[in-house]
């Protein structure tokens, strides 16, 4: 593997820490009790997404009427944009840089017309404004269609998304950015062991390829680098003393997650619950998501039966990490019905079709009768075809790691069957771990394209797998009233990549990390281009270099609690600093640090 390192050096840049993934320092913006960080609504892994989100509607992208004057002007730069002028006109006028194509047929023609905009230039800040509202220009890609227009963000809510937002109430004083590009929602990442990402192949990689996960994980080199691991977190006062580096470790999973344009992780974070597990990507599967608290009425598994029902809550996802062997059907069957679990992610026949042992997960699932809708199976490499109709016929979801896949077993689920089924079974991409697997989504996107091509044909297109990391993700672990939609009322989670936006699909699948050019976690700019850190949402900002860009990344608050006060340098040394000491001790070789990135 090719490391690039990343430079960092502290730089400060002017502005007031305010809503984001900011947990003492958050202005609220949902419903919810707050917790972490994120904007301080709470949050639930699904429901209300905060109702009152809607109130600007969609009215923004009809204020269009006198935009046909400036319409030709779009239009010049967009194709056939201007032709028609209508709202699309209005757009082409204020950003006639990413072209006025959707004037072709105006308003909402033009979002499910999906022509976009040009290739543009660098994103740039119009107007500097206030903090906790930004209107972002560019082709915004729902993910469903995509137009030329604007999202308007107030606090940690989606307020407008239209072909103008400008005229909203909430657009006065906001600070505008033109992204010369495309606006995506914030990626979801739905399986990732991320307290693993700080090694990579060149800390253990297997022997052979294997039948099943039992087998791989007996390798005396695997259980050598579990054995650090477990030293790393281990706590200052155990037997034997360790650095206690949860908080550094889970931080720095999530930059890796967030430079990818990631926002949240399904990223099974061990011990108690701290702040420091959402300060910057969502660690959705915990209680400091910043979701709101929300509730679904019951019975929610068996209508008609006995149930207790569940209170608000901002968590109402599990995962088992060691598998269907692991789980209690009868706790689990009585949170479904309860309404308390929505989501429960489980690693379930992982090994070859051919393997008894891994098909044999799928059964016990079965025969535990917890093939129903709350289930969320993890790889299910050894299922078949009328396995998968099985699963959509009781409405379970299923998550697709092809790259790690390939590296343990020289073999993947066959997504190829799985899109045959009717009805569609909702199908999510996650990297499981950068050891073998992908760094980031990105990766994992492109890794999963390539692999169709060469295997199936391409029977799955750039846009389903940019649904498998965004709205499908979403619905994978039951969060899509609140994510992976650029949507009125919905939490403000996004990204904005570089490239040709008249086919922003495939830009996105083939994307590297440095078409990355901003995101906001929870209306919070947290990353982005060093000539937009004027727009970031926290006063003390670090700069770093990704792959030969220039970049800011905001990590230290101003609150002390669960370290959020350090700084992304002060993460990555101590870290690398343990990791020496571990070698040092052991004559072990797991320093340095595995990268952030690898660039091409």
């Amino acid at each position: 593997m090719m490391q690039t390192r990343v430079l960092i050096s502290a730089v400060v840049l002017a502005g007031v820490a305010v809503a984001g993934c900011l947990s003492e320092q958050d202005t609220g913006g949902g419903s919810g009790a707050g917790g972490s960080n994120v904007s301080g609504s709470g949050g639930t892994s699904n429901g209300g997404a905060g109702g009152d989100g809607g109130m600007s509607g969609g009215s923004g992208g009809e204020t269009g009427g006198t935009g046909g004057s400036t319409g030709g002007a779009g239009g010049a730069t967009g194709g056939t944009g201007g032709a028609t002028g209508g709202t699309g006109g209005a757009t082409g006028g204020t950003g006639g840089a990413t072209g006025g194509a959707g004037g072709a047929t105006g308003g909402t023609g033009g979002a499910t017309g999906g022509t976009g905009g040009s290739t543009g230039g660098d994103p740039e800040i119009v107007t500097v404004g206030d903090k906790t509202r930004y209107l972002l220009r560019g082709t915004v890609v729902t993910p469903d269609t995509y137009f030329v227009g604007e999202v308007l963000t107030e606090s940690n809510v989606i307020t407008c998304v239209a072909a103008s937002c400008s005229g909203e109430p909430g657009a006065a004083g906001a600070t505008v950015i033109d992204t010369h590009g495309m606006i995506f929602p914030g990626m979801i990442d739905t399986h990732n062991h991320i307290f693993y990402d700080i090694f990579d192949e060149d800390d253990w990689t297997p022997k052979q390829k294997y039948q099943n996960h039992n087998q791989w994980t007996q390798e005396p080199e695997y259980k050598a680098m579990q054995d650090c691991l477990d030293w790393m977190l281990a706590s200052t006062t155990g037997s034997p003393p360790g650095p206690n580096l949860d908080c550094e470790i889970l931080k720095y999973g999530e930059i890796k997650a967030l430079i990818s344009g990631t926002t949240s992780v399904l990223g099974e974070p061990k011990g108690s619950p701290m702040k420091c597990y959402a300060s910057l990507a969502r660690s959705i599967d915990g209680r400091f998501n910043d979701l709101p608290d929300t509730q679904r009425l019951g019975p929610c598994l068996y209508p008609g039966q006995p149930f207790t029902q569940a209170p608000p809550d901002n968590d109402h996802i599990q995962v088992s990490t060691l598998g269907i062997g692991s789980v209690n059907p009868s706790d689990a069957l009585t949170n479904f019905q309860n309404c308390k679990t929505w989501s429960y992610v489980v690693h379930v026949a992982e090994g070859l079709q051919s393997n008894t042992s891994a098909y044999k997960e799928w059964t016990d699932t079965k025969t535990a009768q917890l093939d129903v809708q709350q289930m969320t199976i993890i790889h299910g490499t050894a299922l078949q075809q009328a396995d998968f109709q099985h699963m959509a016929d009781k409405g379970m979801k299923l998550v697709w790691s092809p790259k790690s896949n390939d590296f343990l077993y020289g073999f993947t689920t066959r997504i190829d069957l799985a899109k045959q089924v009717t009805p569609k079974l909702t199908i999510a991409l996650g990297p499981d771990w950068s050891l073998g697997g992908s760094v980031n989504l990105l990766d994992e996107l492109n890794f999963a394209w390539q692999y169709d091509q060469t295997h199936w044909g391409g029977v799955l297109t750039a846009k389903d797998l940019v649904l498998m990391v965004t709205i499908d993700a979403a619905k994978a672990i039951e969060v899509q009233d609140q994510l992976g939609s650029l949507e009125v009322g919905k939490l403000a989670d996004l990204m904005v990549v570089s490239g040709d936006a008249n086919a922003p699909y495939d830009t996105l699948v083939h994307a590297r990390p440095a078409s990355v050019r901003l995101v906001m976690v929870n209306g919070a700019v947290l990353y982005g281009d060093a000539f937009l850190s004027e727009a970031a949402s926290l006063s003390e900002c670090e700069a770093m270099d990704i792959c030969g860009t220039s970049r800011f990344l905001c990590v230290k608050e101003q609150s002390t609690a669960d370290k959020l006060n350090q700084t992304y340098a002060a993460i990555e040394t101590a870290i690398s600093e343990a990791l020496q000491t571990y070698d040092t001790a052991n004559g072990t070789h797991y320093a340095p640090i595995a990268p952030l990135v690898t660039c091409p």
